[in-house]
């Protein structure tokens, strides 16, 4: 279930705030962990190959969660760095809204560990 501490994701001009889980933002840090390190294997390889996909998916946990779904897309073989790297974001909403954006990978990374920090901080 996604009830916990809310969640800021800014993607460009536009901040998405909704109630995410420690777990599940523990998850969402290991994803883009290990997609930062299919760009570094990326930069260390002496020739060109295609490389796997970051994806991440969040179903809520039923009628109670107030997110259905959040979806989280990033292909490194798309940018040359990890610092051009852009992420889809899809955030479903358990009412039927949905909102799909797409931003700097630095930033989500950045919203997560802000997020991980705060709930260590007891805040």
């Amino acid at each position: 279930m996604s009830t916990g501490a809310t969640l800021d994701l800014h993607v460009n001009e536009t901040t998405i705030s909704f109630p995410f889980a420690e777990a599940q933002a523990r998850d969402v840090s290991t994803a883009i962990n290990g997609l930062l390190q299919t760009f570094a294997a990326k930069q260390a390889a002496e020739r060109p190959k295609r490389w796997q996909a970051m994806e991440y998916r969040y179903k809520g946990a039923g009628e109670d969660d107030p997110v259905a779904q959040l979806e989280l897309f990033c292909n490194p073989n798309a940018y040359s760095t990890a610092f051009d790297a852009r992420v889809l974001v899809t955030l479903k909403a358990a009412g039927g809204v949905a909102v799909t954006t797409e931003g700097r990978l630095s930033a989500l990374k950045a919203d997560i560990e802000n997020f991980l920090d705060a709930k260590k901080g007891g805040a």
